[in-house]
């Protein structure tokens, strides 16, 4: 990833960026002039995915699946469940889920319905998409549907959710990945519920493949550090510190060394990671808060924040981007861009087709740059807040290790957030949201009064 962004920033493309040998056909062009009627629209959407126009053809297989006839509805729809930058095209996307549905059979219903959920829970319409998710027996669309019924607190209605997504994605290539999230799911609900073993199992069960083996090991440590298995906790950090990870954001490792030796009453030890901790984090929310300034245009958080990734910015020399290269929501704004950017460079030599087509390209660019920023933008608030939480747990041990000999002590139990929020479950916007939760380090005494510094 990092290595494409630096083609797009240094280079101006990434890969497939060589000039079409193809052109846009006479009666491609013919098509697109006269592109208001479904069968023109139709033909229009095939041509243009053959030359590489993606985004240009989903837009023209909407306005098929608003006014086509039955069999070509049922075309544009197995072809739009393949793109991802449907929830660009606003307009038609209202219209299809504010009027009357076609007609399709059961498995293309289930995958429209899974779209229009999609789309909904982008724009914040919880109601409507939960209805449209509900009825589509596919793993992907129960998952979300499950994330939402966990936003709205109904946590045990939400496992029963998650336990039905791991039954769909079983056995199931194609859904590995989404059971993989449920599994993490379960592993956080587990947690909450103090069911320690269980969320054990769950988080060791994501296999080192996985992408999100990281994440979960790294709340495994939190979670044996909860349970006061302190060697446990130093054991799952000393793994993530292999270079197969050095791609992740590892800003709360000191903090569980820190808190796992002072479990141990390895008092020195522990006072010197969290003296390193603090200073560490104290430069990176200096320099978080310092990139989320107000900016005249949405569009910079995003273009600044690739720049950094490779080196060509002067921000965010801590890498915290590699948060941003972490998250699901960040990689899919990047790959839309990147698709635009790569449909425009693709009309270079081609008139015709560019006459009618880079006006509406440029315009999408735009809106896609500017979802890519407030995704960035999302994404680092809520990083610069977990970092100033996690600043605030190396200040308590720091506090704690600096007491008079003898009344130093050890972690007992931590939680999550405040209240009954244990975690933050953010969704918002998002698909496959799934970001670390902070929890919060509790210090109570265990060790011996004998024990020394």
């Amino acid at each position: 990833m990092r290595s494409a962004i630096a083609g797009i920033i240094l280079m101006g493309c990434v890969t497939g960026c060589a000039v079409p040998t193809r052109l846009a056909s006479p009666a491609l062009l013919a098509d697109m002039e006269r592109s208001k009627g479904p069968e023109s629209m139709e033909r229009s959407g095939n041509g243009l995915a053959a030359l590489g126009q993606r985004t240009s053809a989903a837009r023209r297989w909407l306005g098929v699946l608003l006014k086509g006839t039955p069999s070509a509805q049922s075309r544009a729809v197995a072809k739009l469940t393949s793109e991802s930058g449907f929830a660009l095209f606003g307009k038609e996307m209202e219209r299809l889920s504010d009027g009357l549905l076609p007609k399709l059979a059961a498995q293309q219903m289930g995958q429209l319905n899974l779209l229009l959920g999609v789309y909904l829970m982008r724009t914040g319409r919880l109601d409507g998409s939960m209805k449209r998710l509900k009825a589509v027996d596919r793993a992907d669309a129960q998952y979300l549907y499950g994330v939402i019924l966990l936003g709205r607190g109904e946590r045990g209605a939400a496992r029963d959710v998650f336990l039905r997504v791991l039954q769909l994605a079983k056995g199931k290539k194609a859904h590995t990945a989404v059971g993989e999230l449920a599994t993490l799911a379960m592993a956080r609900l587990s947690h909450e519920e103090k069911k320690t073993e269980s969320a054990r199992r769950y988080y060791l069960s994501i296999p080192l493949a996985s992408p999100h083996f990281y994440k979960a090991r790294q709340e495994l440590a939190w979670v044996e550090l909860a349970a006061g298995r302190f060697v446990d906790t130093l054991t799952q950090t000393a793994l993530l510190m292999s270079p197969h990870f050095a791609r992740y954001a590892a800003n709360d490792r000191e903090i569980l060394q820190s808190a796992a030796l002072l479990g141990l009453c390895r008092y020195a030890d522990a006072k010197a990671v969290a003296r390193g901790a603090k200073e560490k984090l104290n430069k990176v929310v200096k320099e978080v808060a310092n990139f989320l300034r107000i900016r005249p245009d949405m569009r910079l958080y995003y273009v600044e924040a690739t720049a950094a990734m490779v080196g060509v910015g002067s921000e965010l020399r801590s890498k915290i981007w590699q948060t941003l290269l972490a998250d699901a929501g960040f990689r899919r704004a990047f790959k839309l861009v990147d698709q635009i950017q790569r449909e425009r460079r693709l009309l270079r030599d081609d008139p015709a087709l560019r006459r009618l087509l880079m006006a509406e390209l440029d315009e999408r660019l735009i809106q896609a740059q500017k979802q890519a920023g407030r995704t960035v933008y999302r994404l680092l608030v809520a990083q610069l807040e977990e970092l100033r939480q996690l600043r605030q747990r190396s200040e308590e041990i720091l506090f704690e290790l600096e007491q008079p000999k003898g009344r130093q002590s050890a972690p007992k139990e931590q939680t999550a957030g405040k209240g009954e929020q244990k975690q933050r479950w953010r969704y918002e916007g998002e698909l496959w949201s799934d970001e670390v939760s902070a929890f919060r380090l509790s210090l109570s005494s265990s060790c011996s009064s004998a024990d020394s510094r």
